[in-house]
């Protein structure tokens, strides 16, 4: 007897090829919508980090509440001149394209300086910059980063237009406390609080167009930037320096104009360079009292002191002058 087990036409089940294609398609859309799901994650989280500082995002995700203080954050608020007229003679749709095409490059300025948007209220838009002793070991001073956010942010407003209309804005901006934190609410939003905000805002109503006004407080770490060299005036108006500020009385403020970017280390290079050629000169007084107890004339032979030299016939130089009486 011959006993056969199994399938007449053969092992492999007839829907073996089909079901092994089933599967491979099947993980090739798993395997795209999880990128998707990923990649949009990613999205969302991106947007919130330009919406609000990583460690709010974090304590939100967690459902606390977050607080932080700085005890000398740097705040900018620049206004658009016109805002409510333009907003009235121009259309909806125009005007929100000029506005979009204004503040995404302010953005843009923004995430190049490191500096942490606050939100854009109509014609305000208003940045912050961290403390000294918030920012990284080696890094920049927040005040310095709002300047040159500012000054970058002026120099784009002066060469934008919009269908042949060129917009000004007044800036200014203050150094101080806050308390920073984010509001919960149905929409989350990240905001800052404290009378520094407000003396800011002075800074902007206070200013003038196309000028970046900025207190004392704001002024001596700029002066002492040790990177940049920046172009500061006293504001002075009818020969009195300063200007009034409501809820501050008269007050000492600066015109920030611009800056220049300043090569610390071939300062250090010359400072060395300096110092090693006063070290190496003869001292004349040391010279005088050897010859004077040598008894030797008025004229110096100076080979022991700087060296001999030999000249292009190899000839052994000799180097000597004659002090005045």
């Amino acid at each position: 007897w011959t006993l056969v087990v199994g399938y007449e036409t053969g092992f492999y089940p007839p829907w073996l090829t089909g079901g092994c294609s089933g599967i491979v398609v099947t993980s090739i859309l798993l395997s795209l919508l999880v990128m998707i799901v990923l990649a949009t994650s990613k999205l969302h989280k991106m947007l919130l980090y330009r919406m609000m500082p990583k460690e709010a995002i974090k304590k939100v995700e967690r459902g606390e509440i977050f607080v932080e203080r700085d005890s000398n954050a740097t705040i900018f608020f620049s206004h658009l001149i016109g805002f409510e007229r333009m907003s009235g003679e121009m259309s909806p749709q125009e005007f929100l394209i000029m506005l979009t095409q204004l503040y995404e490059q302010f953005d843009r300025l923004a995430l190049k300086h490191k500096c942490t948007k606050i939100e854009t209220i109509g014609g305000y838009y208003i940045v912050t910059g961290p403390g000294k002793e918030r920012c990284p070991e080696g890094g920049m001073d927040g005040v310095v980063r709002v300047a040159l956010f500012a000054l970058d942010a002026m120099k784009f407003v002066q060469n934008f237009q919009y269908k042949g209309m060129r917009l000004q804005i007044k800036a200014g901006f203050a150094t101080g406390p806050i308390v920073s934190g984010v509001i919960p609410s149905a929409l989350p939003k990240y905001t800052v609080f404290g009378d520094t905000v407000n003396f800011s805002s002075r800074m902007q109503s206070t200013s003038k167009p196309m000028m970046i006004q900025c207190p004392e407080k704001s002024y001596n770490p700029l002066r002492k930037s040790p990177g940049f060299d920046f172009e500061l005036e006293e504001r002075e108006e009818d020969g009195q320096l300063g200007v009034f500020v409501k809820g501050k009385g008269h007050t000492l403020t600066y015109w920030v104009k611009g800056f220049v970017e300043v090569d610390k280390t071939k300062d250090v290079v010359d400072m060395v360079t300096s110092k090693s050629a006063r070290e190496n000169v003869p001292d004349k007084d040391n010279i005088l009292d050897e010859d004077k107890e040598s008894g030797a004339s008025d004229e110096i032979d100076l080979e022991e002191a700087i060296g001999s030299g030999v000249d292009d016939g190899g000839e052994k130089r000799r180097v000597s002058f004659k002090l005045a009486d």
